[in-house]
């Protein structure tokens, strides 16, 4: 019976995989499905970095496959965290999260497995406010060196500690040999880009760790840059790294 089971699954994890990639390069999916499940899937949240999955339930991927996710449209549970507790728990079959979850909690469970990508890069920003440019004298043509160090002792927003924002601002700091614990203020503001936006305005934070298109949204209404970028290339060992991942529990 386990042994089954696991074989449905694996069926299913691999119908949603198709689908993704369809969505991804802009085929047509197969319209005879060979068998009709349901699958029990969550989100981390509604991003850009999201968006394959986004087109793949809106033109039809899964239900062209034989699956059915349950509920639709996926629930956005607000942080990584939550997410990857979801799936250990198996209250989620299949999660779409950024891998420093699995990473996270796997220490945890060892049955928690990264099943595909949802991405083709790093799309998290760093975002800084205007007034942090105007008394640091730096700017997005600035080093990346430059810029890290201007942040030590300034609040920088994250969604929730152990999360991919959080993760970026560690692996910035010690990229420098620096102490994220110690060397910087991380303020948990919450996954809501607006919320971020709103907190990165109000002065609340000097910085927030995003992903896009929050940047373009601070540029536009004047609040702030995007500072630091992977996808533009500002850190080139981020290059072609995938910020989303679906991820499941293997038991």
């Amino acid at each position: 019976m386990k042994a089954r089971s696991r074989a449905q699954f694996g069926l299913l994890t691999g119908m949603l995989l198709l689908s993704l990639s369809l969505a991804s390069c802009g085929s047509s999916a197969p319209t005879s499905p060979t068998n009709s499940m349901t699958l029990k899937v969550a989100q981390v949240a509604d991003i850009l970095p999201g968006f394959p999955f986004y087109v793949a339930r809106k033109q039809h991927f899964f239900e062209k496959q034989g699956l059915t996710l349950d509920p639709s449209p996926p629930p956005s549970m607000g942080g990584g965290s939550k997410l990857a507790a979801a799936v250990e728990a198996n209250a989620v079959e299949v999660g779409v999260g950024g891998v420093t979850d699995v990473f996270t909690i796997s220490h945890v469970d060892v049955y928690l497995r990264i099943i595909g990508a949802i991405s083709t890069d790093m799309l998290m920003d760093i975002v800084v406010s205007k007034k942090f440019e105007q008394e640091s004298h730096l700017s997005v043509s600035s080093s990346l060196e430059q810029k890290i160090h201007g942040l030590i002792g300034k609040k920088v927003g994250i969604s929730a500690p152990g999360s991919a924002t959080d993760a970026m601002v560690t692996y910035l700091f010690r990229s420098q040999h620096l102490d994220s614990q110690r060397d910087v203020v991380k303020v948990n503001v919450g996954a809501d880009s607006s919320a971020m936006l709103a907190a990165l305005q109000s002065g609340r934070v000097d910085a927030i760790a995003v992903a896009p298109p929050a940047g373009e949204q601070a540029e536009l209404r004047g609040i702030g840059d995007t500072f630091i970028s992977p996808a533009r290339g500002d850190i080139p060992d981020l290059s072609g790294q995938s910020l989303l991942w679906p991820i499941s529990n293997k038991r």
